[in-house]
């Protein structure tokens, strides 16, 4: 059994029963909590119940699909440090691209031998709670520009309003923030956000960087031409 700090809970969303009700078995036997959805509008009537810290998608589900679900997820607040993982049969790289885009953490085909799973699943989750750990330690108040990072909430305070970014958005913001002044190379903030194999475009912080200043402002963080970026 793996060992677990806490017992995590898990939603999964697959209208293979066999498949789903094999999964869950495993996943019960190593400690999580998980629950059962054969629908995206199950799915969605589920999670106004429960926040859970990972979330295992099928592509195809009926009612919405599972692209669009990860979209929903990660468009909604109260699941912006939730993980997110594609677990299905569907292999191409189109669709491969879509769910990165859509904000998933990662996308495992279904012939994965259930034991690496497991320890997959569990990497994310230990990273992001050393991660979190992490964070809540250096979280940042700016009293002169009025901006404070809450880590357990997942939440920006600026100039007294909340803005609730996207989790790797808000990871981002987090990390620059983390050491004020210091700059970071897009290579560091890449492998940071996705680790070294993703497939997902190093520009893409850039586009991330675009996002966070539309919601929080220009001032708060610097481009370092042919660098990368910092906090200021």
């Amino acid at each position: 059994m793996l060992t677990m700090n806490m017992q995590h809970s898990v939603i999964i969303v697959d209208n293979d029963k066999n498949f789903s009700e094999r999964l869950s078995k495993s996943l019960r036997d190593d400690g999580y909590l998980v629950n059962l959805v054969n629908s995206g509008l199950l799915f969605l009537e589920q999670i106004k119940l429960s926040h859970p810290h990972l979330i295992i998608l099928e592509v195809e589900v009926p009612d919405i699909d599972g692209i669009e679900l990860c979209q929903i997820i990660r468009e909604t607040p109260e699941l912006s440090s939730t993980i997110v993982v594609f677990l299905t049969n569907q292999s191409e790289d189109f669709i491969q691209i879509a769910a990165f885009k859509a904000g998933c953490d990662d996308f495992i085909i279904k012939t994965i031998k259930p034991r690496l799973l497991n320890y997959r699943l569990m990497a994310h989750l230990n990273r992001q709670t050393d991660k979190s750990e992490n964070f809540h330690e250096n979280d940042l108040i700016k009293k002169e520009h009025n901006l404070y990072i809450d880590s357990e909430r997942f939440v920006v305070v600026v100039d007294d309003n909340h803005v609730y970014l996207p989790k790797k958005q808000f990871l981002l913001l987090q990390y620059l923030a983390s050491q004020p002044s210091k700059v970071f190379t897009r290579d560091s903030i890449f492998n940071f956000l996705w680790g070294r194999n993703s497939k997902v475009g190093v520009r893409t912080i850039d586009v991330y960087i675009r996002k966070i200043r539309e919601q929080i402002g220009l001032k708060y963080i610097k481009t370092i031409k042919g660098v990368g970026y910092r906090f200021q």
